[in-house]
């Protein structure tokens, strides 16, 4: 049984791993990611949940509800703009039907143990969710990384030095970002770090359209950007983290404990 399960794992990880490095690459290139990765994600996801269960490791109630619970998650942090790209949502979405439980495989990773507490980690932190932690934790070093690189060209106004880049407006045409600055009543305004629905319409291909006639024709030349960032790239990683080391934030945590 053990070693059934963890061909079916093993399975699982690969298949993941390979659509996931297929829409970074995507998302690298031109932002957007075509549905049938996922679609693939979930029909396979769905195939091997139905396997394991009828003929390997029948899970509990509490794991199968698992699996609606971190869509239906997912879904809500994406209708409340938390996570803003459809793609990001939909990679989520069908990662938590590819994974109801934690991928153990031979008995050798995620080889961060737990001891007896192993259980209890696994139900707090669905993997999902742990891939999601692990996708969004280097993502706060971005501040440090805006802040030093504005620095160095000479563009130190705070806050927006430690949110956003500043660049010619002639050259964010060809760049995925972001315009953060439009004019306003003859002045030139910054708009803060939002999430939400306010970021979104900023964010809209139209608003955009007019921030940047507006900045164009009042002579601006340079302005504040945000970039958009190729999620499924650090998403990609956190699912390899998430396989091979398991919830090593926490483990870690309990390891200063002791």
């Amino acid at each position: 049984m053990e070693l059934a399960l963890s061909l079916l794992n093993l399975v699982r990880v690969i298949l993941a791993l390979t659509l996931l490095l297929y829409a970074s690459v995507r998302d690298i290139k031109v932002r957007e990611v075509e549905n049938w990765p996922w679609q693939v994600m979930i029909v396979v996801g769905l195939a091997l949940l139905g396997l394991q269960y009828f003929l390997v490791a029948p899970l509990d109630l509490f794991q199968l509800a698992l699996v609606p619970l971190m869509v239906g998650f997912v879904y809500l942090l994406y209708q409340l703009y938390i996570i803003y790209g459809g793609a990001d949502a939909k990679a989520l979405m069908s990662l938590a039907i590819l994974f109801p439980v934690y991928p153990h495989i031979f008995d050798v990773v995620p080889h961060l143990d737990f001891g007896i507490f192993a259980p209890q980690v696994e139900m707090a932190f669905p993997f999902t969710f742990l891939i999601l932690l692990n996708t969004t934790l280097p993502l706060i070093a971005i501040p440090l990384v805006y802040l030093f690189t504005n620095l160095a060209k000479g563009d130190a106004s705070f806050p927006p030095a430690l949110f956003y880049l500043k660049m010619d407006l002639a050259s964010t045409k060809d760049k995925h970002v972001w315009l953060m600055q439009e004019m306003e009543n003859g002045k030139l305004i910054t708009h803060k770090p939002t999430l939400g629905k306010r970021a979104s319409d900023i964010k809209e291909d139209k608003a955009q359209k007019e921030m940047y006639r507006g900045l164009e024709e009042a002579g601006v030349e340079k302005v504040w950007v945000d970039f958009q960032l190729p999620l499924l790239v650090p998403m990609t990683a956190g699912l390899l983290i998430s396989v091979v080391l398991g919830n090593f934030l926490l483990a870690f945590m309990f390891w200063l404990r002791t």
